[in-house]
């Protein structure tokens, strides 16, 4: 097709460069022709590169998975709905009812790769599922509607038994003693699961809230502050009962992974949460208690040496797109490690000696999962590798080592060993330079004169001189040029995850907030705040180029990249949709506030990252 393309390109060229004219330098009926046939072809191209691009925006497959199909009642499982094709303008997919399961949208995660040259792109859009009871259900399918066409997934089936002890409650151990005391009505704790971890090991701090009886008035939540901490919100907010000193309370639980940066002692601030007063209950501030960990450093006895800090369980695969090849024609070797713990602060693998091979990078992508309130997920990275000569070559291991906190043990992963036969013959440079001696003179002859007439006449204006001549010319050429510029933005889309995710950031956005402008509606206040959460964090996720569960409160205050004069509103926003998950109810006139911060927030920011 790119052949044709330029034949199609030279033809218009060529009809246009030939001589034409008559003697008299004006133009002819044959020049106007061949100029309408010019402008036919370049119709025919443009109109065969807007089909090719429209024929690449399909979608290809669209298809659900759950992580399993059995669990318990007070489990909870992950469902994925998976769209592969063109996925640069994708909508947001429309679930199915989902009656029997509290569900919780945990991001979206982007794949693209190049294989033998075709570009495959893959979107898939997290979801955890809670089930509300025991039994057996059937997930309908979900739908996907892109240019005016609707996509089903296939159903699924889930069968949900009786709840076990509930798991998701933190062992004893890690609360405050004074937890197990009376206490009043209200009342709030901060823990962690363990207050010793190494460096860049994941701990749970969890904050609960206790009520005896129902809130009147709105929340104020503020979270503690993790100064020496990466941190992760752990999805979705847990809900029980338990009792305290013989009374029972209703517990919000909200849960954060914590990977300590440094060894040392570190305070985690109280959290508070304001219980705003009403005419009915007077206001209360409630105050958690501080919580104290002690970071300790990594062992230096048996550390490899090629360690780069990872700490966690991790697996190490890899593959290479061929083992047979031509001479100067590129295989891709891709590494992927996965397992539990930082995913998104992961080094690269050691890389073996190459000496045989031109070693360039090609793509890195990361897919960060907090399934059962653990990170967890997978890196992969790519090189593409180019031989230097024929022959037989060995691809040595690529190696990572990494810390295990639970064997407190350092570990050591090695790849296969890869057979590159490569084929093809070598070019001697020497053959293909030529000396002076190598050019020599054939031949002369003589150049005949023109005769002068006798008469010269002035034959009028010259076709180079015309409008018309410089139009037949310059409007192909331009509109050709418009054509390849537009199919080369459409192809940097697709090539580029980033680009194509800030360029349609603010698109998505505005959608999510029209969604959010139906909850609001009908009053929905969960919903609405869910869903302008939902909007903002995935905006700046894609403004940033970063995964939508990287955007915390915690970040957004020191990350550089947005604006100080729009930071406090972007705090503040998240700041009201944390705290509707405690008070769901909220006037209407605060949530269309809300809502119209919100819009503004996003053009501003829009206005101030694009220039």
């Amino acid at each position: 097709m790119a052949e044709l393309r330029m034949r199609l390109f030279l033809i218009p060229v060529m009809i246009l460069t030939f001589p034409t004219l008559k003697s008299d330098g004006m133009l002819t009926t044959r020049h106007i022709v061949l100029g309408l046939i010019s402008w036919v072809l370049l119709g025919i191209l443009a109109i065969d590169g807007l089909f090719s691009v429209a024929e690449s925006a399909q979608i290809s497959q669209f298809r659900a998975e759950v992580d399993r199909t059995s669990l318990a009642q007070n489990e909870t499982v992950n469902y994925r709905l998976i769209i592969e094709g063109d996925v640069t303008n994708v909508p947001t997919p429309t679930l199915p009812p989902l009656n029997e399961f509290q569900a919780y949208s945990s991001g979206r995660s982007q794949n693209i790769s190049i294989v033998n040259g075709r570009i495959q792109a893959s979107v898939t859009f997290n979801y955890i599922l809670q089930p509300k009871q025991p039994g057996k259900f059937t997930i309908a399918p979900a739908t996907l509607t892109v240019d005016g066409k609707t996509y089903q997934t296939q159903s699924l089936t889930i069968e949900v038994t009786p709840g076990r002890a509930p798991a998701n409650m933190p062992p004893q151990g890690s609360r405050p003693p004074s937890s197990q005391q009376p206490r009043a009505d209200y009342f709030v704790e901060l823990s962690v699961d363990n207050d010793t971890p190494y460096v860049n090991e994941m701990i749970t701090l969890s904050f609960r809230f206790y009520r005896a009886r129902n809130v009147m008035g709105g929340l104020n939540y503020t979270k503690p502050k993790t100064n020496g901490f990466w941190s992760q919100d752990l999805p979705p907010q847990l809900d029980y009962r338990e009792n305290v000193g013989g009374k029972t309370y209703l517990v919000a639980e909200l849960r954060t992974a914590l990977f300590p940066t440094a060894s040392g002692t570190y305070t985690i601030e109280p959290a508070t949460l304001q219980i705003r007063g009403t005419f009915f209950q007077a206001a209360q501030t409630l105050r958690s208690n501080a919580v104290t960990v002690k970071v300790k450093p990594l062992p230096t006895a048996g550390r490899p040496a090629n360690f780069s800090g990872a700490v966690g369980q991790y697996r190490l695969s890899t593959k290479v797109s061929q083992t047979e090849t031509d001479l100067n024609t590129p295989i891709t070797l891709t590494v992927t490690l996965s397992g539990k713990g930082n995913i998104e602060m992961l080094s690269e693998p050691s890389w073996p000696e190459l000496p045989d091979f031109k070693f360039y990078d090609s793509n890195s992508s990361s897919n960060v999962k907090t399934d059962n309130y653990v990170v967890s997920g997978s890196k992969t990275y790519e090189k593409v590798l180019i031989p230097k000569r024929t022959g037989t070559f060995t691809i040595e291991p690529v190696t990572f080592s990494y810390f295990d906190p639970k064997s407190e043990r350092y570990r050591t992963l090695k790849s296969e060993t890869y057979e590159i036969k490569v084929y093809g013959a070598e070019i001697d440079e020497r053959e293909t330079n030529l000396s002076r001696q190598d050019i020599r003179l054939l031949g002369r002859d003589i150049r005949h004169i023109k005769p002068v007439p006798a008469v010269l006449q002035n034959r009028g204006i010259w076709y180079t001189e015309r409008l018309s001549f410089w139009l037949a010319i310059i409007l192909p050429l331009g509109g050709l040029i418009g054509v390849f510029g537009y199919q080369r933005h459409r192809e940097r889309l697709e090539a580029d995850s980033g680009y194509a995710r800030s360029r349609q950031a603010a698109k998505m956005a505005h959608k999510r907030l029209s969604t959010a402008k139906m909850h609001l509606t009908t009053h929905d206040s969960a919903a609405f705040h869910a869903e302008v959460q939902h909007a903002l964090t995935h905006y700046l996720a894609d403004k940033l180029n970063v995964p939508a569960g990287s955007i915390t409160l915690d970040r957004v205050r020191s990350l550089p990249s947005i604006p100080e004069a729009l930071r406090p509103t972007v705090v503040s926003i998240l700041e009201k949709c944390d705290l509707a998950r405690f008070a769901p109810v909220q006037h209407v006139s605060e949530m269309s506030e809300t809502l119209t911060t919100t819009q503004k927030l996003i053009t501003d920011l829009d206005k101030t990252w694009n220039g």
